[in-house]
Formats: structure tokens, C-alpha cells, sequence
């Protein structure tokens, strides 16, 4: 039983001793284990704290109290062989008894000298109990371990704690506590731990020792120990780093500082790593391995995947570190630039406070071994490692030639191991890929080799990036060739930088120094032939891209001693020349070049011709084919502007370029406006079928021969006026030109065309410059259905337009044709008999038989009404006559109101009565004239 918080048992008579041994039995259970334990443990732990009752031993101290006897009661301790010395009876063993078999002993023992003696035994001070600890704890050993309060038995976690905590590779799941007389009890720490469930740690006896069993390496798991109570408590350890860093060799590793009561943490993997001095870039963090011995004397094998830490901050894989770890960092295979730039930029990372020693070879401006810094990585001085590009820029720079897609570098790895690396700095230069910008270590040897067919697009990417050598001065370049001035010039780039340098200078800027390209220039294929460390190469460059599509990359970088070459074009070709010529590259000149032009032109000759001014120096551009003519007089309406040619004088030879001048009128295609040059002969040819469309063209153009007066135009056939005629066209511009006149506009002049016109087959004779006669056959029928302009066509001096008779006329078409432009603006009709005012009528054309009666004033009272004769002077020279019913109510009617033509005669004849009248007074005139007589001489009577 407990008395004021000691536990006691007594020794009472026969019928009294065994209730009372069960309750103090009882009561010495509950006081050894919490009351919780027993009612929520299984069975069998029951039963194996039950059996585990408080057993006494040497160190004890013990109260005795013998009922009415208080000289035999008082304090003794439990001696070394397990032994009290009592009085009367002397030395009592109680070692391995609980308190109340101890009672019982000591009752026994005064039952010889007393009746029926009752004896207390009370624990005073419990002894402390020895515990053994083994396995994978960090001080495997005996500990001594007093109970808690000095009542309660301590804990498997608190022995666990007392022996340093559980390394990391303990199996806490599995713990073996083995007690007296062989029993073991298995103890799973772990769902404490986990799951908070503290009635797995059970409270220990003298004597019992725990082992920690060895498990496999669980990350999860050790980080969860790690943390609790029952985790190593080392906050350093002794261990060697190997492989990729930058101090191999054996290192005391203090972990990190976290508070005033626990100075410091386990340490960790990275601080491991950053103690021996940082990765290599070549580190292999992905197959990092650890070697740990265990306490039950093998090696354990642990692999560490860093990479997931330094991309997205998993810090699950910077485990904790124990005495007696090997850590080997591997290399890369295969080496990853951006794996190895990762490291780079990390905390890990080699960290130096000096230079480190590059070789270069290849295509840099001046080969050899350099002293390479990298950057300032932090306030304590310390370095990163330099990159490529940062090498590579004290190495002179990348001449144009070099190949930025297949440089190599040979790195000598820790184990002595030679590595080789690709390198894309392409991609780092077109795409910004900073992957491709490796970070280099001590000894590492940069290869750039040659490329081995020039790119124009990569040598100029070279050139305009900040990996290009940089001069400050012109170099030499050979230009021959389609060029002004061909020959070796000094050419300077354009200034890169405030410290003067000069980036290197292109294809353009030489052919400007050159004086510029003449316009038989074969732009698609400039060589250029180029000394490189691998010996000599050509390559082509295409500035028919540059010009036309505006692609810089083919303006290509050049180099000290380049020779660029510019063939000649074998076919000439008009819009490359015009390219050309419009260009800046083009030939510039102060003053007018000499032109011949022949053929359908008003002026053939030589002339000079000047282009426009093309910049603020007074340099000319060169003249255009269309600038040639105009100063030619413009073209003949005969001319054939679809198969222009011009004759040019060039460095292979004579060459001749056809042009199309019909694309430029009609489709404003200025690529046919060739640009000339000097002694060019332009040929403008005679049509020798006569297109209306072309000769329109060329006439509505400002191509066209202008004049400043009327031409003379020969009018034949069906106009009311044939005959030469002066016919002028209308206003062109301010200076007086004009254009030539229409087949229209002479129609007109000539007095309007006739009703009996065969429209549709009116021709134009012309004479050419070659001696010929053209014919040019006109529709005007289109012109009036259609409005084809076309068909009116533009006149020259000398023409004549032939317009023949209809063979049948149509009256619709006769009506469409008298309201047209070039139709008289009136017609004469004759209108005779029995009208109020017979005569010639001018009416305007398409006046019906009706308006014209009308306009003579209308039938008079004689007038025979219903029908009047209708005479017609046909085309063939025949006249015709027919009678017409008159029907006033009647609208345009063949039958009975018919349309008049010029020259018409309307008879109206007289009425049935008024002849009767007439004879009548015919037969009464005589009579008249004796009834007058008579009359007359009455007068004397």
C-alpha cells in the first residue's frame, strides 16, 4: 500500500493477510505503472508489467515497522550482497523480493521471537536501476536511471535520450526491451512519435536492457526521429567528403545554430558539402551516395538525389549526418550544362577568391591559357566560377569562322578521369538559353573548332553579339568585281562602345568603300574567301535577300583579309538591277550619264540623262529607263513597250536585258523601270500586231510623245465632212503639253459621223518609223454598248481613220448611235406640201416623222392627214420612197413614226377635198376672169 506517496506492505495474521497481500499487491501495481497503461494496454503488456513489480536490490532504503514493537522498526538500506541487518534476527537477504515478499521474509523471521508478528515494509529512496542501451543509439551502454519522483519507472524514450538518441538508421518501430529471466518486450516507438500515442513507451526495471535494431535508410522516417526526443542529439560529425568538391578529405561537420537551449542542429548533407569547399561543376548531384557504418558492424548504402533541391527547394533530400559517414560525389555521365549551371548558382558551388586558368584553342582572336575571373559571389570576397562567354571574351573573341555549335570542352574530373562537354553557344545566342553558358573550372581546356561550310546567318550572329572580337581600327578587304571602284580598301566598322572599340565591318559597308555596286551586279551569289586557322574557305552570301526582304544576316561580317568577290549577272535581270539601283549599295554619281535610245520613240538620239538627287552629298542616283524616254520625246503609239531591250556594255562582255514596260503601265510594276548606267542603248521596238490597249496605254502614260498643238488626221467614209483635218487633244499640264486626240475627238472635227456608219469596222492606217503601214481596227460599237474605252484610241500625226457604210442598218442601233458624242448634234430633214411652213428643218438627231411635221408648223387645213411619203437617200446611192400612216398618239414606231436621218424629205400631200377644190377652180377660172372683165368695164359706164 501507499502512504503519503511510499509504497509499504505489512505482514498480518492467517485471516487477515491474504485480502490484504492482494490489495498491496494492487496498490504496488498501480504505483510502478500510470493507471492509463493498464487500462488501454493489450494483454500482454498487462501481464508483462504485472509480473514486473517493483523487485528489491543493493542501494535501496527501506522503512521497517514491526507493530507494537518500535525498537525493532526504523531506516535501513539494502546492502551490496542484498542484505538488511535487522535487529534481534540479525542479517535478512531481500534482494529479487518486491516489498511485500520482503515483509513476509522479515515476518517470518521475528515470528520466532514474537506472536504473530505484523510488519510494514515502505520503500523510502528507491535505488537507481541500471539499463542497458545497444544497437543504434549514438552512446550504446549502462546507464544508471532513477525513477521519476522516485516513484514512477522511467521510460524506454528517456533511456533512449540517456544513451545520446537513436542514429539514423535505429529501426524505432522495432525496439527489444529484454528483462530478467529472458522475457522481451517489443516496444514501437514509432507510433509515439507519429501518432502521439505515449502508452507505447513503456516505463523500464532494473536490469532490462534495450536494442535498437538496425532498419533500411527511410528519409521520412529518420527526419520524423530526427525531430523527436528520441533523435540524435549530436550536433557534429566526424566525416569525409569525396569526389566532386572542391576539398576532398575528412572534415568535423557542426550542424546549424537554432536557439540558446540547443545551440545546434544535426548536421546536414549540404553543410557537409559547403565544409569541403563547394561542388565542381562537373558534381553529379543526382547520385550522391552515402556509406554508413551501423552499430551491427555493416555498411549501409544511402543514394541522395540533390537535384531536386537546387530546381524547386526539396529540402527532403538534405539529410541529417553522422559520425563515420563517406560521402562520394560522382560525376556527371553525361555531363548537363544546365545541371552543371544549376550547381553553379547555388550556395554549393565551388566558391574561389582568385582567377582560375582557361586554355583556348581554335577560333578565338588569340589562342593560349588565360587567367579567368568570374564574378564577385558574395561580401566576403569569394568568387563564382567564370562562364564560357566570360572566358571567351578574354581570349580575344570568336572570329567570324567559328564554328558556336560545336565547341568542346576537356575537363579533368577529381578521380583523374578526362571528361569531354558540348557546347551550343547558338543557342545561348539566338534563344537566350544561358543552359549553354557553362561554368568553368581550373584546367579546363575550351576548344572552338572551324566551321566547315561559312554560315552567313551564324557569322553574323557571332559578330553582332558581344563574343566578337573587337578592333579599333579598319581592316583590310579585297573587293573585285560588279563594283565602282574594285580594289583593296581600309573599311571601318561602326563603334561598338564608349571605350572606341569598332565592331568588325560588313559586305555593305566594303561595297559602299567601293564605290558601290554597278547595276549588271550578280547580288546572289558574292563570294567570299576567307583564311581561317584550317586554311582557306569560300563562301556565298546573298544580298538579293538583304534588299528584298530585308535579311541582315546575309550582310555577313567580314574579317582582316577577306576577298569579296561580285560576278557578273549571265542574264540580266530587270528587277534585280532596279534593286540594286534604288539601293544604297548602288554606283552614285554627281552628274547625268549618256543614254542612246532608238526606235519607237519621238526623238531617237543620244542624250544625257541625269537620276535624281539621292542624298544630301549630291550624289545622284542613276536614270531610269522611263526617265531615258522622257528625255527621248516619249514613246510612238506604235511603240512595243511589252519587249523593250537594253544594251549594256558590262565587265564579261555585252549583255542585253528585256523588259516588259507593259507591267509598269498597266500593273505599276517598277521592278521593269530599269535603272541605266553608262553607253546603256535602249531599243524600243514596233509593234508589229497593233494592240488599241497597248497604244491607249502608252498614250494616257506620261510616256507618251507630248505636243504642244494639233496633229494632222485624214478622215475618210462616213462622216459628214470628210477630209484632212487639224485635231488637237486636250491639256496634259501646266507647261502646255498635250495628249494626242482621240478616233473621237477627229470624228468630230470632221463633223459628226453618219447614221449609215459601220461603226464596228472603222480602221486606223499608220505609218511606223520603220517604214511600214499598221492597221488598227476599231470597234466603236463597244465603246458606245460597252464603255471600252479602249476602242477610242489615241491618234498620231498622220493617221488616217477609214470609216465605211453599214451594209444593213438597224434602227435601235441607228437611235443608240445618233445621241453619241462624235454622232452631229443635228440633223437637216426636208419637209414639203401641205405644211404651214414648208422648208429645210434642223432637228436634232433621232427625231421621229411626227416632231418633224411638227417643227414645219404642223399640217394645214389642205393637208392630206392620214398618211405623208417618206423619201430616203440609202448608203448604196438608192433612194427610196414609202408611204406613212400618221398617228399622233403614236410614240417611235418604224410604221407609223419612224426616226428620220440627215437628208430626209417628208411630202405631205393634200386632201381628197382640197383637190377637188383645186380642179374645180380650175374649170371656173375662165368664168372669173369674164365676170372680172365685165365688172371692169362697168366701171366707165
Amino acid at each position: 500500500m501507499r502512504v503519503n506517496g511510499v509504497m509499504k506492505a505489512s505482514s498480518f495474521p492467517n485471516y487477515l493477510t491474504r485480502p490484504l497481500v492482494g490489495l498491496v499487491v494492487v496498490s504496488l501495481t498501480a504505483t510502478a505503472l500510470p493507471a492509463p497503461i493498464v487500462a488501454q494496454q493489450p494483454p500482454q503488456i498487462i501481464a508483462q508489467a504485472g509480473e514486473s513489480a517493483y523487485t528489491l536490490g543493493p542501494g535501496d532504503r527501506i522503512r521497517i515497522d514491526v507493530f507494537n514493537v518500535p525498537e525493532y522498526s526504523g531506516e535501513y538500506q539494502v546492502l551490496v550482497d542484498g542484505s538488511i541487518n535487522l535487529p534481534i534476527v540479525g542479517s535478512v537477504n531481500v534482494q529479487g523480493l518486491t516489498l511485500q515478499g520482503g515483509a513476509n521474509a522479515i515476518s517470518s523471521r521475528y515470528a520466532r521471537y514474537l506472536r504473530r508478528p505484523i510488519v510494514t515494509m515502505s520503500l523510502i529512496a528507491p535505488r537507481p536501476l541500471k539499463i542497458g542501451v545497444t544497437g543504434e543509439v549514438n552512446r550504446p551502454g549502462v546507464y544508471n536511471l532513477a525513477l521519476n519522483g522516485g516513484t514512477q519507472f522511467p521510460t524506454v524514450s528517456q533511456a533512449l535520450q540517456l544513451a545520446g538518441g537513436v542514429t539514423q538508421s535505429g529501426n524505432i518501430s522495432r525496439i527489444v526491451v529484454r528483462r530478467a529471466g529472458g522475457r522481451n518486450v517489443t516496444v514501437n516507438l514509432a507510433q509515439v512519435v507519429q501518432g502521439g500515442n505515449i502508452f507505447r513507451d513503456i516505463g523500464l526495471r532494473d536490469g532490462d536492457t534495450i536494442f535498437v535494431p538496425t532498419a533500411a535508410y527511410n528519409t521520412n522516417t529518420v527526419r520524423q526521429t530526427a525531430a523527436s526526443s528520441v533523435g540524435t542529439q549530436a550536433n557534429s560529425a566526424q566525416i569525409a567528403v569525396i569526389g566532386e568538391v572542391s576539398r576532398p578529405g575528412t572534415y568535423t561537420v557542426r550542424g546549424d545554430a537554432i536557439g540558446a537551449f540547443t545551440p545546434y542542429s544535426p548536421p546536414k548533407l549540404t553543410r557537409a558539402i559547403q565544409t569541403a569547399g563547394g561542388l565542381t561543376p562537373s558534381a553529379g548531384i543526382s547520385q550522391i551516395q552515402i556509406r554508413r557504418p551501423t552499430k551491427n558492424g555493416r555498411i549501409q548504402s544511402i543514394r541522395v538525389n540533390l537535384l531536386p533541391l537546387l530546381q524547386r527547394g526539396d529540402y527532403s533530400q538534405d539529410i541529417f549526418i553522422e559520425d563515420g559517414d563517406t560521402i562520394f560525389i560522382p560525376v556527371q555521365k553525361p555531363l548537363s550544362v544546365s545541371q552543371s549551371n544549376l550547381i553553379a548558382a547555388s550556395s554549393l558551388a565551388t566558391q574561389t577568391t582568385g582567377p582560375i586558368n582557361i586554355v583556348f584553342v581554335g577560333e578565338v582572336s588569340r589562342p593560349g591559357t588565360y587567367p579567368v575571373r568570374g564574378e564577385t559571389a558574395g561580401p566576403n570576397g569569394t568568387i563564382a566560377p567564370p562562364t564560357l562567354t566570360q572566358a571567351i571574351k578574354v581570349a580575344g573573341g570568336l572570329t567570324p569562322s567559328a564554328s558556336i555549335s560545336g565547341i568542346r570542352i576537356q575537363r579533368t574530373n577529381k578521380n583523374g578521369s578526362t571528361q569531354a562537354i558540348a557546347v551550343n553557344l547558338n543557342r545561348l545566342l539566338r534563344n537566350a538559353d544561358f543552359s549553354q553558358d557553362l561554368l568553368l573550372q581550373e584546367g579546363d581546356k575550351v576548344f572552338i573548332p572551324t566551321r566547315g561550310s561559312l554560315n552567313s546567318e551564324e557569322t553574323n550572329l557571332i559578330a553582332s553579339s558581344t563574343l566578337a572580337p573587337q578592333t579599333t581600327g579598319p581592316i583590310n578587304i579585297a573587293l573585285v568585281g560588279e563594283v565602282s571602284r574594285p580594289g583593296t580598301y581600309p573599311v571601318r566598322g561602326e563603334t561598338a562602345g564608349p571605350n572606341g572599340t569598332i565592331a568588325p565591318p560588313t559586305i555593305s559597308q566594303a561595297i559602299k568603300i567601293a564605290g558601290g555596286l554597278t547595276p549588271s551586279a550578280n547580288i546572289r551569289e558574292i563570294s567570299i574567301q576567307r583564311n581561317t586557322r584550317s586554311g582557306k574557305q569560300t563562301f556565298n552570301a546573298n544580298l538579293l535577300q538583304l534588299l528584298q526582304n530585308g535579311d541582315f544576316n546575309q550582310d555577313l561580317i567580314l574579317q582582316e583579309g577577306d576577298r569579296v568577290f561580285i560576278p557578273t549577272r549571265p542574264v540580266l535581270n530587270a528587277e534585280d538591277a532596279n534593286l540594286i539601283a534604288v539601293s544604297t549599295l548602288a554606283t552614285q554619281t554627281t552628274g547625268p550619264i549618256n543614254v542612246v535610245v532608238v526606235g519607237e520613240v519621238s526623238r531617237p538620239g543620244t542624250y544625257p540623262v541625269k537620276g535624281e538627287t539621292a542624298g544630301p552629298n549630291g550624289t545622284i542616283a542613276p536614270p531610269t529607263l522611263t526617265q531615258a524616254i522622257k528625255a527621248s520625246g516619249g514613246f510612238t503609239p506604235s511603240a512595243n513597250i511589252r519587249q523593250v531591250q537594253v544594251e549594256r556594255n558590262t565587265r564579261s562582255g555585252k549583255q542585253l536585258l528585256a523588259v516588259n514596260l507593259q507591267q509598269l503601265l498597266q500593273s505599276g510594276d517598277f521592278t521593269q523601270d530599269l535603272v541605266l548606267q553608262e553607253g546603256d542603248k535602249v531599243l524600243i521596238p514596233t509593234r508589229t500586231v497593233v494592240d488599241v490597249a497597248d497604244s491607249n496605254l502608252i498614250s494616257a502614260s506620261t510616256l507618251a510623245t507630248q505636243s504642244t498643238g494639233p496633229i494632222n488626221v485624214v478622215i475618210v467614209g462616213e462622216v459628214n465632212r470628210p477630209g484632212t483635218f487639224p485635231v488637237k487633244g486636250e491639256a496634259a499640264g501646266p507647261n502646255g503639253t498635250l495628249t494626242p486626240p482621240t478616233v473621237t475627238q477627229a470624228i468630230q472635227v470632221a463633223g459628226g459621223i453618219k447614221p449609215t456608219a459601220d461603226i464596228r469596222q472603222v480602221q486606223v492606217k499608220r505609218s511606223t518609223r520603220d517604214g511600214s503601214t499598221q492597221v488598227l481596227d476599231v470597234n466603236l460599237w463597244q465603246l458606245l454598248q460597252a464603255g471600252d474605252s479602249t476602242q477610242d484610241i489615241l491618234l498620231q500625226d498622220g493617221d488616217t481613220i477609214s470609216i465605211p457604210t453599214a451594209p444593213n442598218l438597224d434602227p435601235t442601233e441607228v437611235a443608240i448611235l445618233s445621241n453619241a458624242s462624235f454622232s452631229p448634234t443635228s440633223i437637216r430633214v426636208n419637209v414639203v406640201g401641205e405644211v404651214e411652213r414648208a422648208g429645210t428643218v434642223e432637228v436634232p438627231p433621232n427625231t421621229t416623222l411626227n416632231q418633224a411635221i411638227l417643227t414645219a408648223g404642223g399640217f394645214n387645213r389642205r393637208a392630206r392627214k392620214r398618211t405623208v411619203e417618206l423619201v430616203r437617200l440609202n448608203p448604196n446611192g438608192t433612194v427610196t420612197k414609202r408611204n406613212v400612216e400618221v398617228d399622233f398618239a403614236k410614240g417611235i414606231s418604224e410604221e407609223n413614226n419612224p426616226t428620220l436621218r440627215n437628208n430626209d424629205v417628208i411630202v405631205v400631200g393634200r386632201s381628197s377635198i382640197a383637190q377637188i377644190g383645186d380642179a374645180v377652180g380650175t374649170v371656173l377660172q375662165p368664168i372669173g376672169s369674164f365676170f372680172s372683165l365685165f365688172n371692169f368695164f362697168r366701171i366707165f359706164n
